[in-house]
């Protein structure tokens, strides 16, 4: 497909994704165990298409090229940021998750929207 049927897609995509939500935003429950069963599979989904992007697509060209393998030095830096950036991410990710389930059992006040 081309890169102009690659936007219209696109774009199509997107309206059609906003008139959904729209459509259902009054008779949507987002606590309901369907909704939150739905919610993770999807985030799932996405995180890991984002993890094989980074990996598979990014990483690996920067670690297989020459000038990594003739640098032993620069590969055992490269691997230990690499390691060091996802132990923090999934800190954060870890961080993220107690304070949605603390506000969730009202240990914490819930954000308000203005």
């Amino acid at each position: 497909m081309s890169t102009g049927g690659n936007g219209v897609l696109l774009c199509d995509n997107n309206a059609a994704g906003i008139g959904v939500g729209v459509a259902i935003s009054r008779t949507y429950d987002g606590t309901s165990a369907g909704a939150l069963i739905t919610e993770g599979v999807l985030d799932s989904m996405s995180a890991g298409i984002l993890v094989y992007m980074a990996l598979v697509d990014l990483i690996a060209a920067d670690f297989l090229s020459k000038r990594m393998s003739c640098n032993f030095r620069l590969q055992v830096a490269s691997y230990v940021t690499l390691f060091l950036g996802a132990g923090l991410m999934s800190l954060l990710a870890i961080w993220a998750l107690v304070i949605k389930t603390l506000r969730s059992i009202s240990f914490l006040p819930s954000q308000k929207v203005k």
